[in-house]
């Protein structure tokens, strides 16, 4: 299996987790991110994986494919909000 079918299969994953949750939110701009950021933790830990050593910027420079509308300053801010 190629990296992008493991990419792309782990955040279909996380989608599927998100529907299972008995509480929703709302996640946007104007909302804080660190309760999207615990919810991954809890998505890891279920899966067997803390993501202390997650490559949350470099994961996009191993080789997948661009596409047109990609542009670096779409990854500027991490899921914390902390700006890179």
């Amino acid at each position: 299996m190629t990296y992008e079918a493991n990419v792309c299969g782990a955040i279909f994953d996380f989608a599927a987790y998100l529907t299972t949750m008995d509480d929703e939110y709302t996640v946007g701009a104007q909302h804080n991110a660190a309760r999207m950021a615990d919810e991954v933790k809890r998505f890891l830990a279920k899966r067997g994986m803390h993501g202390n050593d997650a490559n949350v910027f470099g994961w996009q420079d191993v080789g997948l494919p661009r596409t047109a509308e990609f542009h670096p300053d779409d990854r500027a801010t991490d899921i914390t909000g902390m700006e890179r």
